[in-house]
């Protein structure tokens, strides 16, 4: 018996990179999600990841960028990662309820998870979101 007969192959992967900053109207670093802020943005996200995918995982990082002054401004990330046969079909609220939205996984990156990520975007204020689809990284700006 082939290991391929026995499950289902999970050969697509997404990672979205959740920010610990909070940002001005002008994108300017003014402090940190604490706490509080933080644990929410991840579930939010691993919730949305767990309702398509099945599942999650999460991955504390730390990482910096150089800011506008030119110095190295530092911050926490988690990693929130999920894999995905070539085919998304159903979101599950939990509970048994689900909706069906047969497409493939590259469909589902375009209508469905690009459009979250751009308005968690402008919800929690960030110039920028990383998200690593199929292990290349993309620096998702704008909401259009």
């Amino acid at each position: 018996m082939k290991l391929s007969e026995q499950v289902a192959v999970h050969r697509n992967s997404i990672s979205i990179f959740v920010p610990s900053t909070i940002s001005d109207n002008e994108g300017n670093q003014v402090g940190n999600a604490g706490s509080l802020l933080l644990p929410q943005r991840v579930r939010e996200v691993s919730r949305f990841i767990a309702g398509w995918l099945g599942g999650f995982t999460t991955t504390q990082h730390s990482g910096g960028w150089i800011g506008e002054g030119g110095g190295i401004i530092e911050e926490a990330i988690i990693e929130v990662e999920g894999f995905a046969t070539d085919n998304v079909s159903t979101f599950s609220y939990g509970g048994g309820e689900t909706e069906e939205h047969p497409q493939s996984f590259d469909e589902w990156v375009d209508e469905y998870l690009l459009p979250r990520i751009k308005g968690w975007r402008l919800q929690w204020q960030q110039q920028s979101i990383g998200l690593k689809v199929n292990g290349v990284f993309y620096v998702i700006y704008g909401d259009k």
